[in-house]
């Protein structure tokens, strides 16, 4: 799958999640928790800007993710 591909269906999949932002418990980080799993994933902020999450997806392709692209429809944080 081409990179412009993932990065849409991670769009798609991020405006169609049960998500909610949580307190990140650390400076410069927020947890996206999906609600129906009750599972959260860790994003990494530096200054105003999303520099990374923990989930798989993320990891392996190096891609913004769906977590990722959830929490810049919420804040004013960029990538």
């Amino acid at each position: 799958m081409k990179k412009l591909e993932m990065i849409s269906r991670s769009i798609k999949r991020a405006e169609e999640s049960t998500f909610i932002i949580a307190e990140g418990g650390k400076k410069n980080t927020y947890i996206v928790v999906n609600q129906e799993t009750n599972k959260g994933y860790t994003i990494k902020v530096k200054g105003k800007r999303i520099i990374s999450c923990n989930c798989k997806h993320y990891e392996y392709r190096k891609l913004p993710c769906k977590h990722m692209f959830y929490l810049l429809s919420k804040t004013n944080l960029d990538l």
